[in-house]
């Protein structure tokens, strides 16, 4: 009688097959000795046209295109600066060269690199100086104003259920052209925001605070819109990218007939008129140097100043043509002119002054044009720092006659400072005897013990005099103290040196 083999369910076999990782062939062999269903052949398909497939990327080719034409209407320098990308859904910033953005193929490549993804992703409205960081400082150049419609996260009412076109298509029918501009760029995604094409100015400080200012006086007329301030280093968002918030896809469009914007144009044509106080409160507030006078019968501020400018004369007559600081020394004459007192056409008369009396003198028009900020900004150089400049050193203040140039050092300014200040500390805390508070107090006691010791008293009956410890009063009367004694105070008493001093104002 033959054996019977062991056919298992087909449950089981597929336990087996999961628990031992079978291969797909032996699977197939097993399968087919058994009687159960194959499996079906896995190996890909050959794609003999590779043009019909398609791969999926961050941001398509389209939205790049887009996105590339947006890059160069935006960022209209030539310059060596940096945008900045950020993808919040990977955690990650990097700057790029703005010239490589605003190539397309460049373009694609870095939109679509592993570091990114669609989801919220932002490239800064900003050009910055390094790639080291987004902060207001290192800021390079701007280009846009922007204003945030947030209709949806501050609630209006009247915008409830309105997608973002319908809002824009409001904001396009009652405020572009009136209360603000048309913008040039609006980005659509989960709300609205609208840019405003300037062209490209530097970030000086007096650049920042206009757009700040642009900014918020926008804000303050679309707040019925939701809209807020923005700040210098916001972002944009990439097109075709998605807000997580929503899952909505970021679109952007360009209007067609909004002109490319000057910042100082907007400020004229777009913004109220200054109060008439805020000049004068923005001088107070200026962080400059405001030279202020000395309030005596002598101006010692001018009288150093006019000295110095005599020894700016010195110098120039003493190096004759074998100089050349001619540049610096017109500015420093025309610098301390000012800080004198005397009036911008005045001062720039003695530096002409000056310039003509130099055996090679400079072009009036460079040289006026270089030096005409002292009319602003005033600087308050050290002596040393002068002299250093021009290269004179100790032997040379004294040989040119130098009178109120004065060589001296860092050190040697700290070292009679020092001595100045140890000065004003005695005269300060010292009365006419050259004593402190704690010394005349300690003199005082000292005549009133050895006034009381010369009248026969003991030290216990002295101590209970005064109302001390005998064993205080022995320590003070034997301890050496640096101007007073007991030993001197008692012979000054025994002498008589202290007679006028009355006994209540020992006390």
């Amino acid at each position: 009688m033959s054996a019977i083999k062991y056919k298992p369910s087909f449950e089981e076999y597929l336990e087996f097959e999961i628990r031992n990782n079978l291969s797909h062939s032996i699977c197939n062999l097993n399968r087919k000795k058994y009687g159960f269903p194959l499996l079906e052949d896995n190996k890909k398909t050959k794609v003999k046209n590779k043009k019909d497939v398609t791969k999926e990327y961050n941001i398509t080719k389209e939205d790049t295109e887009l996105m590339g034409s947006i890059f160069n209407k935006i960022f209209d320098t030539d310059r060596e600066c940096f945008i900045r990308l950020r993808c919040a859904a990977t955690n990650t910033i990097y700057a790029y060269n703005v010239q490589d953005l605003k190539d397309g193929k460049k373009l694609f490549n870095i939109l679509n690199s592993k570091k990114f993804t669609r989801e919220d992703f932002f490239y800064s409205l900003a050009t910055y100086k390094t790639m080291l960081n987004g902060e207001e400082d290192n800021i390079f150049s701007m280009h846009v104003i922007e204003c945030d419609i947030d209709y949806i996260d501050k609630r209006i009412r009247r915008f409830k259920g309105k997608k973002p076109i319908e809002v824009f298509e409001i904001l396009q029918a009652e405020e572009f052209g009136r209360s603000i501009p048309i913008p040039n760029v609006v980005e659509i995604g989960r709300q609205l925001k609208l840019f405003f094409k300037i062209e490209c100015v530097g970030a000086t400080k007096p650049s920042r605070n206009l757009v700040k200012r642009v900014n918020k006086v926008f804000a303050q007329r679309l707040a019925d819109y939701g809209s807020d301030s923005t700040r210098l280093t916001d972002s944009g968002r990439i097109t075709g990218s998605i807000n997580s918030k929503s899952n909505d896809k970021v679109e952007v469009f360009f209007i067609a007939d909004a002109p490319k914007y000057k910042l100082s144009e907007l400020r004229d044509n777009w913004l109220d008129s200054l109060p008439e106080w805020y000049p004068g409160f923005l001088e107070k507030k200026s962080k400059r140097k405001i030279v202020r006078f000395i309030p005596s019968g002598k101006d010692i501020f001018y009288t150093i100043n006019m000295g110095r400018i005599q020894d700016f004369y010195r110098i120039a007559n003493y190096f004759g043509k074998d100089f050349d600081g001619r540049r610096f020394l017109c500015f420093q004459v025309r610098n301390h002119a000012k800080l004198a007192g005397i009036a911008d056409d005045e001062a720039e008369q003695m530096m002409k002054e000056f310039n003509n009396n130099l055996a090679k003198p400079l072009v009036w028009r460079v040289i006026e044009r270089d030096t005409r900020n002292v009319n602003k900004n005033q600087y308050l150089y050290k002596d040393i720092t002068i002299l250093n400049h021009l290269g004179l050193d100790r032997e040379d203040v004294q040989k040119i006659g130098l009178q109120e140039l004065k060589y001296m050092t860092d050190e040697e300014k700290a070292e009679k400072k020092k001595d100045w200040d140890r000065e004003y500390r005695y005269k300060k805390f010292r009365n006419t005897e050259g004593l402190t508070k704690t010394e005349v107090r300690r003199r005082n006691e000292f005549i009133m013990i050895a006034r009381l010791e010369f009248s026969g008293l003991s030290i216990n009956k002295i101590a209970e005099e005064i109302g001390k410890a005998p064993s205080t009063i022995k320590e003070k009367i034997k301890k050496k103290y640096k101007n007073i004694t007991y030993t001197e105070i008692k012979q000054g008493v025994k002498d008589g040196i202290f007679d006028d001093l009355r006994i209540e104002q020992l006390a």
